[in-house]
């Protein structure tokens, strides 16, 4: 055990693990599972099979299935894109943001 006169500095070392280190940890970890519940919820990644994107759809063999198969699927593989670069963004910007907002409040402390 420490001795007393060293505790308070092993409690500040320990502290600032827990705000640096574990805390962004956590929101990283966060943000996967919530990538990973928006994925299985969406089902995202199955519109991202680009060899499904020249199949046509609703069975339909002809050139209107074609065009319609290719232009619906084309449309919901980007809309996939831009969902999970949407969700990329948040899962970086949350340790980002637990560093910015803790250095605004010590800056409007002191």
């Amino acid at each position: 055990m420490a001795t007393s006169w060293l505790t308070p500095a092993l409690e500040l070392i320990r502290f600032l693990g827990w705000w640096g280190y574990e805390i962004p940890k956590r929101l990283l970890l966060l943000g996967w599972q919530f990538f990973l519940v928006a994925d299985d919820n969406l089902r995202l990644l199955s519109n991202l099979k680009l060899w499904l994107l020249f199949e046509p759809m609703f069975g339909d063999y002809d050139w209107k299935g074609h065009l319609v198969g290719f232009v619906l699927r084309g449309v919901m593989t980007l809309a996939s894109i831009i969902v999970y670069l949407a969700l990329l963004g948040v899962t970086i910007v949350l340790p980002l943001a637990w560093y910015i907002l803790t250095i605004a409040m010590l800056v409007a402390i002191f």
